[in-house]
């Protein structure tokens, strides 16, 4: 999270592939580590939004809907994305990022819409 910019482009699928099989391997086992993964794939949302994932946040809710999750309980499910949802903003905060790039982030992520819902 501190070192991004140490992070190649080319890599930032692999990544975040990673980060997502962490996260659903670990989803019963101890919230520590849990916890810190969600924070992990909160920054990454953060660091590659809008130009590598600018669909971040909807593309990251049909994942926890899908239907190839069954191993994980619905609770779960939701605690999971409540997780990294919530830390988004608190990430948003203390991380250091360009001023134009957190400008841009900041306006993608408010123009976000989930299905159903009107924009912010």
């Amino acid at each position: 999270m501190k070192a991004w910019s140490e992070v190649p482009a080319k890599e930032y699928g692999d990544l975040r592939k990673r980060l997502l099989e962490s996260i659903f391997s670990y989803a019963a086992r101890p919230k520590i580590v849990l916890n810190r993964l969600c924070i992990a794939l909160s920054a990454y949302i953060l660091q590659t939004t809008p130009s590598y994932w600018p669909n971040a946040i909807p593309e990251l809710l049909a994942m926890f809907q899908a239907t190839d999750l069954q191993t994980l309980t619905p609770e779960r499910r939701v605690w999971i994305l409540l997780e990294v949802l919530t830390v988004i903003p608190e990430e948003f905060d203390s991380m250091s990022m360009m001023k134009g790039h957190k400008t841009t982030v900041r306006n993608e992520l408010e123009k976000t819409t989930v299905p159903g819902e009107k924009s912010l």
